[in-house]
């Protein structure tokens, strides 16, 4: 199934524990925000949106979000406190957090990433149950794993049948064990252990471990990064990550909403085999080569230099 053909239409209880408050974060990325959206309201139809925008000043974003404000909650932060490389995001994600209340589910996106399949009533049960079941559980993982880890990830990714979830062990890496900054979570179990997102992805991890067990992957993803996307650091692209991009041919790549065949056949293989994005999906706007980046300068040891010696130029001359 593609996009603009609607997803199976889901019923939901009115019971707020039966629904996903998805929050976006997104910054002058307007093409992808639309995007993120309409995955959102054709996989998850009736649950609530809220756009944590970081102050996009790009005019076809800003159309975006006026065009989305009629059936989305639309958050902009004031001033411009605490921005660090990736912006205001973190700052944003800690207003997400207090923002929403008791045992519902919430789901952290960013404008680079979509749904790509329909989420059933009973997938909800089953997360909420991993909750209440998993006094210590933190957060879930709920996108398709990066198949450019496949090397690494491969041996260390188990899969749990008592809890339906995979985990993943990335503890020689900074993040990936315990935390992501896709995720899903519920509010109370944050705020339970006073919460406070960090600045960086590898001190939210390194939190996240001292308070919780580590973080279980769905078994059958329902959430993926866009592959080979253009990027910014601190809301500025250098040349190097400009450089980059027309390197690695960056650009707006959508994938495919999985048709209900395609969905059973993910649920009912073998869980031996790890959903790895590259092996399920399929870009909409031509073929992507593989395994698929996520982030320009990956592998690009030379650039990702010059670039970090332009990102502390810039902080030098303020």
């Amino acid at each position: 199934m593609r996009f603009g053909v609607q997803c199976p239409q889901p019923i939901f209880a009115q019971d707020p524990q039966m629904h996903i408050r998805f929050f976006v974060f997104s910054y002058n990325r307007g093409e992808y925000l639309q995007n993120c959206i309409d995955s959102i309201r054709q996989c998850a139809p009736g649950h609530p949106i809220t756009v944590m925008d970081d102050q996009s000043s790009d005019p076809q974003t800003r159309q975006v979000l006026e065009r989305l404000s009629e059936h989305c909650q639309i958050w902009s932060p004031k001033g411009n406190e605490g921005q660090s490389k990736h912006g205001g995001l973190y700052n944003n994600m800690q207003a997400a957090l207090e923002m929403a209340d008791g045992k519902g589910l919430i789901c952290f996106l960013q404008d680079d990433t979509q749904l790509v399949r329909a989420i059933s009533p009973e997938e909800i049960t089953q997360i909420n149950a991993y909750f209440e079941n998993q006094a210590k559980a933190g957060f879930i993982q709920p996108a398709f794993i990066r198949g450019c880890n496949r090397a690494t990830d491969d041996a260390h990714t188990h899969y749990d049948a008592q809890t339906g979830m995979y985990f993943v062990d990335r503890k020689k890496r900074s993040v990936g064990t315990y935390y992501a900054d896709i995720l899903i979570t519920r509010p109370d179990r944050l705020k339970a252990v006073d919460w406070q997102f960090e600045q960086r992805e590898p001190a939210n991890e390194q939190q996240a471990k001292r308070h919780f067990t580590p973080m279980a992957y769905l078994a059958n993803p329902f959430a993926a990064w866009l592959p080979n996307v253009p990027a910014y650091r601190g809301k500025v692209k250098t040349w190097a990550l400009r450089r980059a991009e027309v390197q690695t041919g960056a650009g707006f790549n959508p994938v495919g909403i999985l048709s209900e065949a395609e969905s059973d056949a993910l649920a009912r293989r073998d869980k031996a085999l790890a959903p790895y994005a590259e092996d399920w999906l399929t870009p909409l706007n031509g073929e992507v080569a593989k395994p698929w980046i996520y982030y320009p300068l990956q592998g690009r040891r030379w650039l990702k230099r010059f670039n970090n010696l332009e990102v502390k130029l810039r902080k030098l001359l303020g």
